[in-house]
């Protein structure tokens, strides 16, 4: 029985010895990603660009989680990343989202070592990260073969399409707060008219961009797109950020912020796709609706109003305009006696009654 027990001690120690054996020497131990060392800017063999050479170690469940988190870690030490956390509570429930954001790409990578474990794989990889361009060509190292390069051309394109979609959820959840977060009204001005014998409430307000909407719209578009002055004669994909509707000179201080056709055609959508209109609502002295319409003008509409406009053509948006519009309401078919305040509020079309 002795003998026999030693003999398990023995196999054990033997599998033991065997299974720490396995584990290769350069593995760092960590467990997190890791930078292999300080990565630096240098030009490509292909196409003498610049880009950014590290080597990391990496490991995941599989290897192309793996491959995943290594090229996570690179693209983040070349150009860092934008974290955005945000809340919002539609139709009474919670949603939460957090978009990582980063200009950069995997231009080209190559494996030093792999190990392949029960249940993890390890890698070692030199990866070299480019700064992404609006229209981005990916290039392949030069070859009288006509190698197409299918695995490292499928990564740069991966690496490029997560870019865009976390670019796109950036910018689009600033979006979705227009206009309903992004504009703001104050009653001017309120009276009662005998107009031809017909009793009209009319009401004078203001509208104007919200301060703190245009900084976190202007902040995402540095973000995703590339600035450059604005030429109004020529409009490529993007937004412009205009001071006034007319301004020449030194001190407009007009920017267009490019993007591809993609996200300028998002833009688009949720600027001018909405429309926006003013809800009104009359309420009794017990807050009860005694009446409400949707009114809409065109200098909330991006038509062309001269210098009176919140946005306008070529997707701009003019973020110092200040409007002064009126309603009137008739009130023949009205309880005048119960209507005790009146109450506007910025909507999108699609949330206007139907009548």
């Amino acid at each position: 029985m002795r003998k026999l027990f030693a003999s398990m001690v023995l196999g054990l120690s033997l599998i033991s010895t065997l299974a720490l054996a396995a584990i290769p020497d350069w593995i760092i131990p960590s467990p997190i990603t890791i930078a292999l060392q300080v990565g630096k800017w240098i030009l490509t063999r292909d196409t003498d660009e610049e880009v950014y050479y590290i080597r990391v170690q990496s490991k995941g469940a599989t290897e192309t989680e793996a491959r995943t988190e290594a090229f996570r870690l690179a693209v983040d030490q070349a150009v860092g990343s934008l974290l955005v956390s945000e809340t919002k509570i539609l139709n009474d429930n919670l949603s939460h989202e957090t978009i990582n954001y980063s200009s950069g790409y995997v231009h080209d990578f190559e494996y030093v070592n792999i190990y392949r474990g029960t249940g993890e794989v390890v890698l070692q990889v030199d990866v070299w990260v480019k700064k992404s361009k609006i229209a981005e060509r990916i290039s392949l190292i030069e070859s009288a073969q006509g190698e197409l390069q299918g695995g490292r051309i499928a990564e740069s394109f991966r690496s490029l399409q997560e870019q865009d979609q976390a670019g796109d959820r950036l910018l689009k959840g600033i979006l979705d707060d227009f206009p309903e977060r992004a504009i703001d009204l104050n009653i001017k001005d309120i009276q009662y008219i005998n107009n031809n014998r017909t009793p009209v409430l009319q009401v004078t307000f203001n509208v104007w961009w919200k301060e703190k909407y245009i900084t976190s719209l202007r902040e995402a578009l540095q973000t995703v797109g590339r600035e450059q002055s604005t030429d109004r004669s020529h409009s490529p994909p993007g937004l412009a950020m205009r001071g006034r509707v007319h301004c020449d000179g030194w001190l407009c201080g007009d920017k267009h912020y490019v993007t591809d056709r993609a996200r300028g055609d998002l833009i688009y959508r949720e600027i001018y796709g909405k429309r926006p209109n003013v809800f009104v609502t009359i309420l009794d002295t017990h807050s009860q609706p005694v009446y409400t319409a949707c009114y809409h003008w065109g200098n909330m509409q991006g038509q062309n109003y001269g210098r009176n406009q919140l946005f306008g053509d070529y997707t701009a948006i003019y973020y110092q305009a200040l409007l002064t519009n009126t309603v009137q309401i008739d009130l023949t078919n009205s309880d005048i006696s119960r209507m005790d305040r009146v109450d506007l509020q910025v909507v999108r079309e699609s949330q206007c009654p139907k009548n």
